[in-house]
């Protein structure tokens, strides 16, 4: 009988939303969280890796796309595939006041700047946090591949409220950032 084992560590602080992934208060993050952010994201990205999960995939991403914008990505949102992400990094994955990057079973090779990209989008219905994070990664997210991972994130959870209520107002905040994107 196969058996897995999980090496648990104890976490102190609480998620930034316990039992929710969108942010929709406003919340306190140091500088030096940000930079403990930054520096975990860029070094997560430069480890090689050849862990792949199903949907995460380019191709869904094109159909994506299509399905919720009704068009491809423009051609200065240009994926830059194979960087290592965290491809679940939302407030409900991250701990406030000390950093600490929770729930590890979807991360693998993606775009660049996706996971950025997922905590970006998903804060985006409090406007100060939402810059404090575009500001931490204003280089990575104003890239082709940053720009294309905000449009995929933008559209996988637009997609994701066709299934549960949008309760801190995000779609408007998401269109707006996409529209800005597509035109």
């Amino acid at each position: 009988m196969p058996v897995c084992a999980e090496l648990m560590t104890y976490v102190p602080d609480p998620p930034a939303t316990p039992g929710d992934q969108y942010l929709g208060r406003p919340l306190d993050l140091s500088s030096a969280w940000l930079a403990d952010l930054r520096a975990s994201l860029d070094a997560l990205s430069r480890q090689p890796t050849g862990r792949e999960i199903w949907g995460n995939r380019i191709d869904r991403y094109t159909n994506l796309l299509h399905a919720v914008f009704g068009r491809p990505a423009p051609a200065d949102a240009v994926p830059g595939w194979g960087s290592t992400e965290h491809l679940d990094l939302h407030w409900g994955n991250v701990t406030v006041p000390n950093l600490m990057i929770l729930d590890w079973e979807h991360w693998g090779t993606n775009v660049a700047g996706y996971g950025a990209a997922r905590l970006y989008c998903t804060a985006l219905a409090v406007p100060d946090v939402a810059s404090r994070i575009y500001t931490t990664f204003a280089d990575v997210l104003s890239s082709p591949s940053g720009r294309y991972a905000i449009l995929v994130n933008a559209a996988d959870i637009l997609s994701d409220f066709t299934h549960y209520r949008d309760e801190v107002g995000l779609c408007p905040a998401l269109h707006r950032v996409a529209a800005e994107i597509l035109s």
